[in-house]
């Protein structure tokens, strides 16, 4: 059974609902930096600030009016559950059937209590309809089994801004959640999948999460699993990667999905961050963004540049040219009997595909069991890009660089985990061919659609592979 926990009321004032969500915010701030950064990494804990809140909950239209259950499964101090029913309030007068929400960080209990407090007393309803649970993870057998947690309701809003962590194959969570045919790399991951589950059918929900499940392998099956339940109606993504405070750069964006079939239509907006109005704002075919890998076009030239590049005829695997990442691992222990190769690392090249050697800290050889790439004498190489680039504005994605016998002066290279590298099969590539591919790599065409596919950092081999490309084999048009 849902845990309860009821509480005098004292007679407390009626607050305004700017008044409440500021004070919620104030406490949000208090309890940010009083919580260490060991403590948020453990409990993959981030306070999601007012103009954020906001600019989520703004994503609802329109509430129903009858039969309403909200729910928070990870409310913090409650100020994405305060700012939505703030919203419904403004529509309809009837309080919601009932309120309920998680919190594992029981320190921020006794003020939860407080903040809703305040607002079952602002919407006139009952405190006996208001729930406050320890973790939700204890009701999700429940509700994969029967679809809402034990002795509760089917959600009809469920907000949330779930844990940024990792979650082990091991953990109990995930084998529970296999089980049931869903596979989830993180613990947001795994609160998306239980919400799904608990929202009642044309159930509506809200949520703040990284981008990242948008794409890469880990997340293949749990984006499937995700399109077959749910319509993703809105997406906002953002310029900035810092929305919640300067020491948290972390790419992510508000959803608002429904429990439905997916509709023909998403709306999709950018905005500079979560203080700003979106900038762009336009509707685009589902099938512009969700595949293998859901794109998120959220500027008109992204889009354009989608469409341009889908009447190109070949890929890689057309063109004959195989991706592998660098397996050069420095922190791993090195090879006493193998023979040390020169090293390329990130550092090492420019934006604009001009090798600097600027990487001090880190071996200049290193003796690995793995093979290094030969280097022709013919002037023959391989196309090498930068995995892993921060968010630089307009600056490109794809950072690549020409790697031969002439341009290094070295007879064999290997290269660091941190690069791409386009090859044949592992052996250099045609001068000519390998320039053509870097100058289509440098085009706008390639990074606009890279930059809908991946975001602001990390470039994965499937985003790679999921390219159109010129015959590069041809001279370039």
């Amino acid at each position: 059974m849902l845990t309860q926990q009821t509480f005098d009321l004292n007679e407390p004032s009626i607050q305004s609902w700017s008044d409440i969500l500021k004070s919620i915010d104030n406490e949000s701030g208090y309890r940010a930096s009083q919580t260490t950064r060991r403590e948020k990494r453990a409990m993959g804990q981030i306070f999601t600030p007012l103009a954020m809140t906001n600019q989520l909950v703004s994503l609802i239209d329109k509430f129903k009016s009858e039969n309403i259950n909200f729910a928070d499964p990870g409310t913090g101090t409650g100020i994405l559950c305060a700012a939505l029913i703030s919203k419904y309030n403004q529509q309809h007068q009837t309080p919601p059937e009932s309120i309920v929400a998680y919190e594992s960080d029981i320190r921020l209990h006794a003020q939860l209590k407080k903040n809703f407090n305040d607002i079952t007393t602002k919407i006139s309803m009952p405190n006996s309809s208001y729930s406050l649970n320890d973790d939700f993870y204890e009701h999700a057998k429940a509700i994969l089994c029967h679809g809402m947690p034990s002795g509760g309701c089917k959600a009809s809003y469920l907000v949330t801004n779930p844990p940024y962590r990792k979650l082990s194959s091991a953990d109990p969570i995930s084998i529970l959640l296999k089980e049931y045919g869903i596979h989830a790399p993180n613990h947001y991951a795994a609160f998306l999948a239980l919400s799904v589950e608990w929202l009642e059918d044309n159930g509506d929900l809200l949520c703040i999460v990284p981008r990242s499940f948008f794409n890469g392998t880990y997340f293949k099956k749990f984006r499937t699993w995700l399109s077959a339940r749910m319509s993703i109606e809105h997406i906002v993504g953002y310029s900035s990667r810092s929305n919640f405070g300067k020491n948290v750069l972390q790419e992510n964006v508000c959803l608002y999905l429904k429990k439905r079939q997916q509709q023909p239509l998403i709306k999709i907006s950018l905005a500079k961050d979560a203080s700003k109005l979106a900038k762009d704002e336009f509707v685009v075919p589902k099938e512009e963004v969700l595949g293998e890998l859901w794109k998120l076009p959220s500027q008109p030239k992204q889009l354009k540049a989608l469409r341009v590049n889908r009447l190109k005829k070949e890929t890689l695997d057309s063109l004959g040219i195989t991706l592998h990442t660098g397996k050069i691992e420095i922190h791993r222990a090195e090879c006493m009997t193998s023979k040390p190769i020169d090293v390329l690392y990130s550092k090492d090249f420019n934006y604009n595909g001009e090798l600097n050697w600027l990487e001090t800290k880190k071996p200049r050889k290193f003796r690995s069991k793995r093979s290094g790439y030969i280097l022709p004498k013919n002037g023959d190489g391989f196309v090498v890009i930068k995995r892993i680039t921060a968010n630089h504005g307009d600056k490109n994605r794809l950072i690549p660089v020409w790697i031969s016998r002439e341009s290094t002066g070295l007879n064999e290279i290997n290269f660091d985990n941190h690069l791409q590298i386009f090859s044949k099969s592992g052996k250099a590539i045609d001068k000519k061919a390998g320039i053509n591919l870097m100058t289509f790599l440098q085009s706008d065409e390639a990074n606009l659609c890279i930059s809908t596919i991946s975001g602001t950092t990390q470039i994965n081999l499937d985003d790679l592979k999921a390219l159109r490309y010129p015959d590069i084999f041809m001279a370039l048009d």
